[in-house]
C-alpha cells in the first residue's frame, strides 16, 4: 500500500489529499458549505506548495506524498465528531553533508513556510472584513463570507500545524528556534481567538 501511495503522480496524491479533507469538513456532523470548502482548499494545497517550493529553493527534493495511515485516519475519523485532517506530507530529501545546525535550520525553515502561508491568508481574509466593518467596502454578503471563512480556517489551520508535537510543523521549528516558533505561534493564537469574536 504504502509503495503503491509512493508512486501515484504528484498532482492524483494532492487531488486525493484534497478531496479527503473536502469530505471531513462536509459530513455530519459538519454541514455542507461551499465557503468553507474553498478557504480550507485554498489553506490546504497553498500551504503543502510552501513547503515544496521553499524546499527546492534550496536545493532539495520535494513533493507531495500521500501517507497510508493519515489517509486511513482522515477516512475513519469521517466516522467521528473530531475530524484528522493529515492524509499526507510534503517528502524532502535534504542536501547532502549538511551539519546537524544547517539541518535543523533548513529543516525549520521548510516546515514554517506552510503555517506562515496560512497566517497570510488568514491575515488577508481578516483585513477585508475589516475593511467591510469601516465601510471602506461596499458590503456584500458572498466576499464577506469567503473572506470570513478564509480567516477562520487558515488561523486553525496554522495554529494547529504549530504544535510542537511529532510530525507537525511545529515541532521542526521548534528544534530550529524556539524564539521563531513562539512569535508564530503566539500570531495564530491571536488570530484563532479573534476568530471566536467575529462569528
Amino acid at each position: 500500500m504504502t509503495v503503491m501511495m509512493r508512486e501515484l503522480p504528484e498532482s492524483i496524491s494532492l487531488i486525493i489529499g484534497w478531496a479527503l479533507i473536502v469530505a471531513a469538513i462536509s459530513t455530519p456532523p459538519w454541514i455542507f458549505n461551499p465557503y468553507r470548502i474553498i478557504a480550507i482548499s485554498m489553506g490546504f494545497i497553498l500551504h503543502e506548495i510552501a513547503h515544496r517550493a521553499v524546499a527546492r529553493r534550496y536545493g532539495c527534493f520535494a513533493r507531495y506524498y500521500l501517507d497510508p495511515i493519515g489517509v486511513l485516519i482522515t477516512a475513519l475519523s469521517l466516522l467521528l465528531p473530531i475530524r484528522f485532517l493529515a492524509p499526507g506530507y510534503v517528502g524532502i530529501a535534504m542536501p547532502p553533508f549538511l551539519t546537524l545546525h544547517e539541518y535543523k535550520e533548513l529543516s525549520g525553515k521548510i516546515a514554517i513556510s506552510g503555517p506562515l502561508t496560512n497566517i497570510i491568508i488568514s491575515l488577508i481574509g481578516l483585513i477585508i472584513i475589516e475593511l467591510f466593518k469601516c465601510r471602506l467596502l461596499p458590503l456584500a454578503p458572498v466576499p464577506y463570507i469567503m473572506s470570513l471563512e478564509l480567516f477562520i480556517v487558515n488561523s486553525w489551520l496554522a495554529l494547529f500545524n504549530l504544535i510542537p508535537l511529532g510530525p507537525l510543523d511545529g515541532s521542526k521549528v521548534f528544534r530550529w528556534s524556539i524564539v521563531k516558533w513562539f512569535i508564530a505561534f503566539l500570531v495564530s493564537i491571536i488570530l484563532f481567538i479573534y476568530s471566536y469574536v467575529l462569528i
